[in-house]
């Protein structure tokens, strides 16, 4: 027996449907290598973390918006409380001036501006020079009249006033109808000489 050496192929026969589909995956296999195909995968991979990113954004700042909102609200129910206790505090003070002003039958009522509180009454001190009959009918346009001194302290409140604007003289509401009858006050009282002395 010779030797001879025996060959053998295998022939394997494919239908053309077959073949484009291995054409195709073979070529599918030679894209994923090529550099464009990074590019796009690349590309694929931003895009999904850029929409990722988006979405995350538009949750944080509706979180945001919601705790800025919830603030709000609790500093508004702090400034609504606030107020209603500013408010009864405020009722109590009117109630409280009321009481205090109707005391003992006395009104209490602000004086009007540049008018100064003594007691009960404001005083006004002008400092235009005036005769007087002239600061007389000032003082009744003024819905007032010229002082009267009842008391010592009252005298002391006066002299005091009128030293504290830089005047020594000023008119008060007492006078008489001839040189000999008796000096009385506006009100038409009597004048009590053991306050002052008249000349």
């Amino acid at each position: 027996m010779t030797s001879e050496e025996v060959t053998y192929a295998d022939l394997k026969f494919m239908t053309l449907e077959k073949f484009q589909d291995q054409e195709l995956q073979t070529a599918a296999a030679k894209d994923s290598s090529s550099p464009s195909s990074c590019w796009r995968l690349a590309t694929m991979v931003l895009g999904v973390f850029c929409l990722s990113s988006v979405a995350a954004a538009g949750v944080l700042a509706a979180k945001c918006k919601d705790e800025n909102f919830t603030l709000q609200k609790a500093v508004m129910e702090s400034l609504n409380q606030q107020l209603e206790l500013l408010q009864a505090q405020n009722l109590n003070l009117t109630e409280t001036v009321k009481q205090l002003a109707t005391h003992r039958g006395h009104k209490c009522i602000p004086c009007p501006e540049n008018w100064l509180q003594y007691g009960e009454n404001c005083y006004f001190f002008s400092e235009e020079w005036k005769t007087w009959q002239e600061s007389k009918a000032k003082c009744s346009a003024l819905e007032s009249r010229l002082i009267k001194i009842e008391s010592k302290e009252k005298l002391d409140f006066i002299m005091q006033s009128a030293l504290s604007r830089s005047s020594s003289i000023f008119w008060i509401g007492l006078s008489h109808n001839r040189a000999e009858g008796p000096w009385l006050w506006e009100d038409g009282s009597a004048f009590s000489p053991d306050l002052f002395q008249i000349q």
